[in-house]
């Protein structure tokens, strides 16, 4: 099962505007909306979008049954925002986290990466504390095999040193 997280919470200070950044358009659609049409192409059985700056502008704009919506109510960043999500989420399904302001993200790109996913292809190690992923080189980053196997496909990303 596919569920999409799209994260649409951001203020876009730079935009120097009082509408939310995933509200500006783009082709006569509001940023957001090219997003939330690539996520129903993938045919995800969930699709949740997080929003925050401008309050219910986004929810009311994007009115779609199919969507959730969850309140960032403060936005302390990307993790937070996932964080606010995880309970309209399964623990069993994949889940794919977009921008809700990239909307030229294509399902040609993302389909690849989704049924690699499914299929259990895709490298990830839990992190269990500081400690989790060590490497030889203090201050830079490695990926590095699964189960140290070099000819192995599949990676595990390590965080950098410090």
């Amino acid at each position: 099962m596919l569920e999409i997280l799209i994260l649409a919470a951001g203020k876009g200070t730079r935009m120097r505007s009082s509408l939310p950044k995933v509200l500006h358009t783009l082709a006569g659609k509001p940023l957001l909306g090219h997003v939330v049409d690539t996520a129903h192409a993938l045919d995800a059985a969930r699709i949740c979008v997080v929003y925050g700056f401008g309050g219910e502008a986004v929810p009311q704009a994007m009115a779609d049954d199919k969507l959730t919506f969850v309140l960032q109510a403060e936005q302390q960043g990307t993790g937070h925002a996932v964080k606010q999500a995880l309970p309209q989420l399964s623990d069993d399904s994949v889940t794919l986290v977009l921008y809700g302001d990239v909307p030229l993200t294509h399902t040609r790109t993302l389909q690849p990466l989704v049924t690699a996913a499914q299929a259990g292809k895709l490298g990830h190690r839990r992190a269990q504390g500081r400690d989790a992923c060590r490497t030889g080189d203090p201050g830079s980053q490695h990926r590095h095999p699964c189960g140290g196997d070099p000819s192995s496909q599949a990676v595990d990303p390590c965080a950098e040193e410090r």
